[in-house]
């Protein structure tokens, strides 16, 4: 009897042990559009290119889609689990990311771009940021034609806009300090005084400038805020956010418990919404609303975003 069992369970190991090298072969039979993307790629995921279908994939039922053994984040987390931490440790987290959504931007089989991207890395954003929102004009950013990802993080960073470096770092890479800043009439350019201006993507003016200009600065009455030896701009005259409240009085937001402009005591919060210069925007707002709060209230964006 006790021989019978001994069998009965080495039967049922070599058949279990069958059914799952027969999966691994058979599965390319029946997907032949995945049997061609094999054909036709450099790059193919290791459970793939091992014939291990069935580590994502139950090969009978499962409640999620495409019968995989788990929900994408969760499995994607299960091999990848460095990449994740990396992403939200940091500040600012990329929404797919941060949804699970990690074959948004990568082919779960293979592909020919390396990282397993759906696409080139100068097109993958385009597939979420609609590209006329980007390219606003014929002159565009040469660090553009590079992809994205010369300046941003894919999965997340310290900055915002999901920068790999302050902005003003960013830009002097490429543009060299001392030129600029003779070219600006400034004895040092300093903080994140570029974009302030320029738009680091694309524009219909040239040299990137952005479309609305504060009065001040479309007058070219750069005294009005700035200290001028000459026309040399030698600062800002008053650091605090009374320096834009003397032309824009906002008495009542002043007065109220609960007050954006009433924020870190002592410097201009306007600045953190407003540029002083130029905008592709009205109210000469730095950026659209959405982001603007989310660049400061990154919880309320991760429990509003996440689910």
């Amino acid at each position: 009897m006790r021989v019978k069992i001994i069998l009965l369970y080495l039967f049922c190991f070599l058949f279990s042990g069958f059914s799952f090298v027969q999966a691994k072969i058979n599965c390319l039979k029946c997907h032949p559009k995945i049997k061609k993307q094999l054909n036709g790629s450099s790059n193919i995921h290791q459970p793939l290119s091992q014939q291990n279908c069935t580590t994502c994939h139950n090969i009978h039922a499962s409640d999620e889609p495409h019968l995989l053994v788990e929900p994408t984040k969760e499995l994607c987390l299960s091999c990848h689990e460095k990449a994740f931490k990396r992403a939200f440790k940091v500040r600012y987290t990329h929404l797919p990311v941060m949804r699970g959504e990690c074959d948004r931007c990568h082919d779960p089989h293979a592909s020919p771009h390396k990282a397993l991207l759906k696409s080139s890395e100068s097109q993958i954003c385009f597939g979420c940021h609609k590209k006329k929102e980007i390219i606003i004009g014929s002159h565009l950013h040469p660090a553009l034609k590079k992809g994205c990802l010369v300046c941003h993080n894919a999965h997340g960073g310290k900055y915002p806009w999901l920068l790999g470096r302050p902005p003003e770092e960013l830009c002097f890479g490429c543009h060299k300090r001392t030129e600029i800043s003779r070219s600006h009439n400034a004895p040092a350019i300093k903080g994140t005084a570029c974009l302030s201006c320029h738009n680091p993507h694309a524009s219909k003016r040239s040299h990137l400038l952005r479309q609305f200009a504060h009065k001040p600065y479309a007058k070219k009455q750069c005294g009005e805020c700035h200290v001028l030896k000459g026309k040399e701009v030698k600062g800002i005259k008053i650091k605090d956010r009374s320096l834009c409240l003397k032309c824009h009085p906002m008495r009542k937001a002043e007065a109220s418990i609960y007050s954006h402009i009433q924020a870190s005591t002592g410097t201009n919060a306007c600045l953190s919404c407003h540029s002083p210069h130029l905008s592709d925007k009205k109210f000469s707002l730095k950026a659209p609303v959405h982001q603007l709060c989310f660049n400061c209230h990154q919880e309320t964006r991760t429990r509003i975003l996440s689910n």
